[in-house]
């Protein structure tokens, strides 16, 4: 394990300082190399705040009966007296920041910037988060003027940039949302077009690529798996009105190609368009029920 770190006190204590409004006790910077697991686990916690930031790969905290996995820009925060469990894998590459900070008005601080407490942060990877951790640990480590004023500087700045982010991810968040949902309007009127994943995230000024990763975090689909269920859901309806060609109903729903058509719908729902037509002939006859489901595992 490589492990930087810097001390006020020049020993890992974790004292509850109360003479300063925000006070740094200590900081560091750890990676596993060799070692397959890290496990820390303090039963009544410690007497300080611990803030973890996850530089690269994976951390995992556990709360009660609760797991929490966090990626890279993730940040967990314990208060005093809390217990902490927490782990890292060698294999999931874990690049962990972490300080302990005590004061007065710390948890004044923290809840006026609205970072919570013993919940997962996760932001999006940000650059300047491991420069502050860096600067608070050259300032532990050297015993200059003033040293431990300007540490608290920057976990101010540091906390200042979390939670600048948090609140900017949060709004980008709604934001996304808002946009999936309109998008998904659009596919249920559109769904028998002839529908450009790659043209609706150029419209939207998003990439290709992330536009497809999102919408399925958001759905559980892919943009092509939830145009394709849309079609098909449709496709069913239309079949129950036997005035409709199988090759009309192709049509409707977006398909030109009846065979291929077919073959989709054979795919994913179980029989042909006509089996699924005449399917009450095909119970009466075998004397068994249809259980029939969608499930599409197309790509993109």
């Amino acid at each position: 394990m490589i492990n930087y770190s810097g001390y006020y006190y020049e020993t890992d204590e974790d004292y509850p300082y109360d003479s300063e409004d925000l006070f740094v006790n200590s900081c560091g910077h750890y990676k596993l190399i060799h070692r397959k697991e890290m496990h820390t686990y303090r039963e009544e916690g410690r007497r300080d705040y611990q803030l973890l930031y996850v530089a690269g790969g994976i951390a995992h905290f556990v709360e009660g009966n609760t797991h929490y996995e966090l990626g890279a820009g993730g940040i967990y925060i314990y208060q005093p007296q809390v217990p902490q469990d927490y782990y890292y894998l060698l294999r999931e590459k874990p690049d962990i920041y972490w300080v302990h900070f005590t004061g007065r008005k710390a948890g004044e601080i923290l809840a006026s910037m609205g970072l919570p407490l013993g919940q997962p942060i996760q932001l999006t990877i940000r650059e300047e988060l491991p420069e502050l951790f860096e600067k608070i640990i050259v300032e532990l480590r050297l015993n200059r003027y003033r040293n431990a004023d300007m540490a608290e500087s920057y976990l101010r700045q540091l906390l200042i940039t979390a939670a600048r982010y948090h609140n900017a991810d949060s709004g980008e968040k709604q934001v996304y949302n808002s946009m999936f949902d309109e998008i998904i309007n659009r596919f249920h009127q559109e769904y028998q077009n002839d529908i450009s994943v790659a043209a609706y995230a150029a419209e939207y000024h998003i990439s290709n690529s992330w536009f497809i990763r999102e919408f399925k975090k958001y759905t559980g689909y892919s943009p092509k798996q939830y145009i394709t269920n849309l079609r098909l859901q449709h496709a069913k309806e239309l079949l129950n009105n036997r005035y409709l060609s199988i090759s009309d109903i192709a049509t409707l729903v977006g398909y030109e190609n009846q065979l291929y058509f077919s073959r989709i719908f054979h795919k994913y729902i179980g029989m042909s368009p006509r089996e699924y037509r005449d399917r009450d002939k095909i119970i009466n006859q075998k004397g068994d029920q249809v259980i029939e489901t969608i499930y599409c595992n197309t790509n993109g």
